[in-house]
C-alpha cells in the first residue's frame, strides 16, 4: 500500500511510531508529516518551509520532537515539536554560555526524561529541557567524530554513531562520560543505529551489525548494503536496502537472512506500526509505504441478498502467531452475521433493505470490510 504526501517531492526521511500514529520528517522541506493507520497523511510546517527536518523522538511529554535546518539564514538549526493534533512549535534553544546548536543530526529521549540531541559539527551530544534550556554539552573524546544518529539503550544510556572516525560512542546520562567503541575492521562510516529485542543494531557502509552494552560488535557478514533498521513484528531485525531498486530486508538476532522483499523504490526510514505492520517512507515515489506483514484474506468481499432471510457464508483468515478475527455488521437492522460451523466461516443474514458493511479486523487495526446489500421485491397482485 502506498499513502502519497500532499506536498510533491517532499523527499521523506526519517520515520518513528508513537502515539497511534507513523510520523516522518522530510528533506525537501521543514515539516513534519504524520500518517494513521487507515493512510491519512497530514503535514506540518516548522516556521518557513524552506529547510529540511532530519531526526525526530517522542519527547518525555508525549510530543514529537525533530531537529533540522532553515535555509535561511543559511542553513540555520531548529528544534521544534509537534502535538498528536500536529500543532507545531518552534524551540527558541537557550544555549550555556560559549556553546550554541550547530549540526542537529538526531535527537532522542533520554532514561533521564531530558531531550538529547547529536551535534555532528560541534561533535557533541547535547541535553535540552522541553523548555528549550540546553543545559550540558558533552564532546567526544576524539575531535569531529561526527556524531549522526543515537538512540537510548536497554541500559539506559545513550547510544550514537560516529560516522567520521567509525565507532559507536555511548553516554551516560547521569554523569556525560563518553566511551567510545572501535568497530570491527571493515566497518566503515556507521549510518544508523537502533534499541531492539534487549541489544543495538546498527548500519555502516556494506553491513549491518550488532553491539551489546559491553561495547563489544558484531558485523554480519551476509547481510550487505543495509541503511536504516528496526525492529520487525516477528521477533526479527528488519532494514532498508538500497541495492536491486530498493528492498526491505529481514535477519534474526544471529545475523542469519530470513526474507526479502521487492519495492522497487529509494527506501530509507522504516518502522513497525501500530498495526504491526513495517512502515518505510518512499522517496521514489514521494509517499509513505506499507509492507503489510500477515494480510488477511476474505472471501467474497461483497455480498448481494434478493430478498429478507437469505444467508450466505464467508470466510477470513490472517496469518501470524496470536492473531483474533473479529466481525461486525455495521447495521444489523440490514444484515447481521455470526459465527459459522466450519472454523473461519461467518454466515450472513438479511434482515431488511438497504447497504451495510461487515468489518473483519484484527487486534492490531488491520481490517476487511465486505460490502452488504439487501434487495427487497415488492409484488403487486391485479
Amino acid at each position: 500500500m502506498q499513502f502519497p504526501i500532499p506536498t510533491g517531492s517532499a523527499q521523506p526521511f526519517r520515520m518513528i511510531s508513537g502515539n497511534g500514529k507513523i510520523w516522518f520528517t522530510e528533506n525537501a522541506q521543514a515539516a513534519i508529516g504524520s500518517v494513521t493507520k487507515a493512510g491519512v497523511v497530514s503535514e506540518f510546517l516548522v516556521g518557513s518551509n524552506a529547510g529540511q527536518t532530519l531526526g525526530l523522538t517522542v519527547g518525555p511529554d508525549k510530543n514529537i520532537w525533530s531537529v533540522g535546518y532553515f535555509s535561511q539564514p543559511y542553513y540555520s538549526p531548529f528544534v521544534a515539536y509537534a502535538t498528536s493534533a500536529g500543532a507545531v512549535t518552534q524551540v527558541s534553544v537557550a544555549a550555556p554560555p560559549g556553546e550554541s546548536l550547530q549540526c542537529p543530526e538526531a535527537i532522542a529521549t533520554g532514561s533521564d526524561g531530558a531531550l538529547w540531541i547529536a551535534d555532528y559539527c560541534a561533535s557533541s551530544i547535547d541535553r535540552l529541557l522541553t523548555n528549550g534550556t540546553l543545559t550540558a554539552a558533552y564532546f567526544t573524546p576524539t575531535a569531529n567524530a561526527g556524531p549522526l544518529d543515537m538512540v537510548t539503550g536497554p541500559d539506559g544510556n545513550l547510544w550514537f554513531v560516529e560516522t567520521s572516525i567509525s565507532k559507536i560512542g555511548k553516554l551516560v546520562p547521569s554523569t556525560g562520560v563518553i566511551t567510545e567503541y572501535s568497530l570491527p575492521p571493515g566497518a566503515t562510516a556507521p549510518e544508523f543505529i537502533t534499541s531492539a529485542f534487549g541489544g543495538l543494531w546498527f548500519t555502516a557502509v556494506g553491513y549491518g551489525g550488532e553491539i551489546t552494552t559491553k561495547g563489544v560488535s558484531t558485523l554480519f557478514p551476509s547481510v550487505i548494503d543495509v541503511d536504516e533498521v528496526t525492529a520487525g513484528p516477528d521477533g526479527n531485525i528488519w532494514a532498508t536496502i538500497y541495492a536491486y531498486g530498493g528492498e526491505l530486508a529481514s535477519f534474526t538476532t544471529a545475523g542469519s537472512p530470513q526474507s526479502t522483499v521487492s519495492v522497487d523504490a529509494h527506501v530509507n526510514g522504516l518502522v513497525t506500526g501500530p498495526d504491526k505492520n513495517i512502515w518505510f517512507t518512499d522517496s521514489t515515489n514521494n509517499s509513505i509505504d506499507v509492507y503489510v506483514f500477515n494480510p488477511q484474506t476474505v472471501t467474497p468481499t461483497s455480498i448481494a441478498f434478493n430478498m429478507v432471510g437469505e444467508t450466505q457464508t464467508f470466510s477470513a483468515s490472517e496469518g501470524g502467531s496470536g492473531t483474533m478475527l473479529t466481525v461486525r455488521s455495521s447495521n444489523s437492522k440490514v444484515a447481521s452475521v455470526a459465527p459459522a460451523a466450519n472454523p473461519g466461516e461467518w454466515t450472513v443474514t438479511a434482515v431488511g433493505g438497504g447497504s451495510c458493511t461487515i468489518k473483519v479486523a484484527d487486534q492490531d487495526g488491520n481490517y476487511t470490510d465486505i460490502a452488504v446489500s439487501v434487495t427487497t421485491e415488492t409484488f403487486v397482485v391485479d
